[in-house]
């Protein structure tokens, strides 16, 4: 638990993010002025219960938990190697599930490690960054999700990875190889663009209303539902790819990816699941530094303000609610499925995607830092730590095995499904320690400073928010 001056200094971290940085250059004026994202506005300035985690020292038990091949006990450990050659390793998205290795769950964890100061090359002994290269696909010329894996399955698992790795590279520069990887996802991205229908002459956007996209053949896939916040990651990865290769194909395709989010009904978001959040701070830092003029405030509303149909993914957004008298005002996932349900992994990516967009445009700066003053002590509420055994449906796993409860729940639900009350018995499902805990560097990273997100995660969900812990 800290205290009441360190809630000050978080409060005065996160909303000066616009007065260093970028705001000289981006005028005085800019950093007066406040456009008010109407979701945070019902958020207490202080919420209740106060209780902030210490996010750096819980990011570094992470690590610690989740690369120890030493560590002993039930699912232990949870990293173990996949060959006898060292090539790579095994690692679980959640505590007692398949060991085959994700690259949402592995490559965050590397990125989380590092914003709270780990040399991942060097962690215990282990080059760790390197051995994440393996997610690269030579045919695809992009990352994928697992170990020899296409694309075309689902827009945002073939997207983040490569987000992912991109923020792994920038930690990490100057290595020849991981640059040449980085110019091919640019560059088949910008493809899909093409394929998807975007071109300069005549000018046309492409259309991302599908549910992915296969590189190998170059077709959109249908399988029954639409991702188009595809356009967002596309967009902020074209635009990094940009600013690291100054290829004129990567900022085309940058600005389509933009003006293809723009181009929706305002009652259309394209929110999913994780990806949107980049697309806001793709638009604001492309006004900042190009001159640009996207409308930074519609996207950012569509990550915060959850909406029915036809959203891409109904109900989903920021949720501003208490729950069993406790605020979790500021986490993210769904706020109609049983009431409140939110995800951790969500919650961390909207942190450090979201947060440093105030430095490319500093009229949010206020607004953002209030919300993430929220999310950072609602996030407590993913660990086992914050509640009692009867709210949690992984309590005898976690006290025998993770007594500084470094590994967060996947999610967390106002109420037990089926229970007409917030008292319900817990329920075991998901105890996933590595997905949601992979991206915990983020947020610490996120009160300070502008960078980005990375967590594991329990096997199971917590049953109610709030324990009165």
């Amino acid at each position: 638990m800290r205290p009441l001056s360190y809630l000050l200094r978080v409060l005065i971290c996160a909303a000066s993010i616009a007065l260093v940085g970028d705001a000289g250059r981006l005028g005085a004026a800019d950093a007066v002025r406040q456009t008010a994202i109407p979701r945070v506005a019902g958020m207490p300035n202080l919420p209740q219960p106060f209780a902030m985690r210490d996010w750096s020292q819980v990011t570094r038990d992470y690590i610690d938990f989740v690369f120890d091949f030493e560590r002993r006990g039930d699912h232990l450990p949870l990293v173990r190697w996949l060959d006898e050659d060292h090539t790579m390793v095994s690692l679980p998205a959640y505590v007692g599930g398949s060991r085959e290795p994700e690259a949402v769950n592995y490559l965050a964890a590397v990125v989380s490690g590092s914003l709270v100061g780990l040399d991942m090359q060097h962690h215990r002994g282990q080059d760790w960054v390197a051995l994440g290269t393996q997610f690269y696909s030579e045919s695809e010329g992009v990352y994928v999700n697992r170990l020899g894996a296409t694309t075309g399955k689902s827009f945002w698992y073939d997207i983040f990875p490569n987000v992912l790795c991109y923020q792994v590279n920038a930690l990490y520069p100057h290595d020849s190889a991981r640059d040449r990887q980085a110019f091919s996802v640019a560059l088949q991205w910008h493809e899909a663009c093409v394929a998807l229908g975007g071109s300069s002459d005549p000018p046309t956007l492409p259309d991302f209303d599908h549910t992915g996209f296969c590189l190998a053949t170059m077709q959109p896939m249908e399988k029954g539902w639409i991702e188009p916040e595809a356009a967002a990651g596309v967009a902020w990865l074209e635009y990094m790819a940009w600013v690291r290769f100054q290829d004129p194909r990567f900022l085309t395709a940058a600005d389509w990816a933009i003006r293809a989010l723009e181009k929706k009904p305002a009652d259309e978001s394209p929110l999913y699941e994780v990806l949107l959040p980049y697309g806001a701070l793709a638009a604001a830092r492309m006004n900042a530094e190009t001159g640009s003029d996207y409308d930074v405030g519609k996207l950012v509303n569509q990550c915060f303000e959850p909406r029915g149909r036809p959203q891409a993914r109904p109900g989903w957004g920021v949720i501003s609610d208490r729950w069993q008298n406790g605020d979790v005002h500021g986490l993210v996932g769904s706020t109609t499925d049983g009431g409140g349900y939110a995800f951790a992994m969500n919650t961390f990516e909207w942190a450090g995607a979201l947060v440093p967009l105030a430095r490319y445009d500093t009229r949010y700066a206020r607004d953002v830092g209030k919300w993430v003053l929220n999310l950072a002590n609602a996030s407590r509420l993913f660990y086992p730590n914050a509640h009692d055994a009867e709210h949690q449906s992984s309590y005898v796993w976690a006290a025998a095995q993770d007594e500084k409860s470094a590994i967060a729940y996947e999610g967390i639900r106002k109420w037990k499904r089926g229970a007409s009350t917030a008292c319900a018995a817990c329920r075991s499902r998901r105890l996933s320690p590595t997905v949601g805990t992979s991206f915990s560097g983020v947020l610490k990273r996120s009160l300070i400073s502008s960078s980005i997100p990375g967590a594991g995660f329990l096997n199971g969900e917590l049953d109610s928010a709030v324990s009165g812990q």
